[in-house]
């Protein structure tokens, strides 16, 4: 409860700490160096921070998308979650506005960028290649 109210109104009954193993979907035969995720759950926005290093490329291929959110996303049209980028080194090019969206009633996030035309372009494992992604997603649970 908040300043000694006891009202139920005035009270935080959800809220949760824990670790998730983020995975990229499409890995294939690729391997990662690190994989490690924490997330908060505050009432139903959960804030899931991830590392994700992939030590071998294999044939890792398509999309970008990161797997195992820690918790099912609300299910509303027009309702996305997103992330911000902490850090996301050894990508073959430079990519602007690197992003991710989280659709609903999924557990997975898609990685976006802004290509050289302006344009939004779904991010690739050939993209990545053997790099790091450090990032936080910030969505509402169902």
């Amino acid at each position: 409860t908040f300043n000694g109210d006891t009202a139920a109104a005035n009270a935080l009954d959800d809220y949760e700490e824990g670790t998730w193993t983020p995975t990229f979907a499409n890995i294939g035969t690729g391997t990662y160096s690190n994989n490690i995720g924490r997330y908060t759950k505050i009432g139903n926005r959960v804030f899931a921070e991830f590392h994700l290093d992939i030590a071998l490329i294999g044939n890792a291929s398509g999309s970008l998308i990161i797997n195992g959110l820690p918790f099912l996303s609300v299910n509303v049209a027009n309702n996305y979650g997103s992330m911000t980028t902490a850090h996301a080194g050894g990508w073959t090019g430079a990519f602007a506005n690197l992003g991710g969206l989280v659709e609903g009633n999924t557990t997975y996030m898609g990685v976006y960028y802004q290509n050289t035309s302006g344009a939004t372009a779904a991010a690739t494992h050939a993209n990545m290649q053997v790099g790091n992604f450090l990032a936080t997603i910030i969505y509402q649970a169902a």
